[in-house]
């Protein structure tokens, strides 16, 4: 479910719109176990259970669509770490 909410402090800048307004996906453990596991992850590890969601794509090629495609993508990048399905891949 998509909400609007105000973030209660500066920690988030970079979901926080101008009018101090964020647009927030929840997840529901028992919709989507490995989904929520990662944000509980990133919560116990930063304090916030966050991630901010954008499209997955490098300037002027198209949104990756497929596991090849991010794959390509992620090797292309100077991204950290890709996650997809149960797997991680870092470098």
């Amino acid at each position: 479910m998509i909400r609007v909410s105000w973030p209660r402090d500066d920690r988030l800048p970079a979901i926080t719109h101008a009018d101090r307004t964020a647009r927030v996906q929840t997840v529901n453990k028992e919709h989507d176990p490995l989904f929520h596991g990662l944000l509980a992850d990133i919560g116990t590890r930063t304090g916030i259970p966050v991630a901010l969601s954008t499209s997955f794509n490098m300037a002027g090629e198209p949104i990756v669509e497929s596991p090849n495609d991010a794959m390509q993508t992620y090797l292309s990048s100077g991204m950290d770490a890709l996650f997809i399905g149960p797997y991680r891949v870092r470098r």
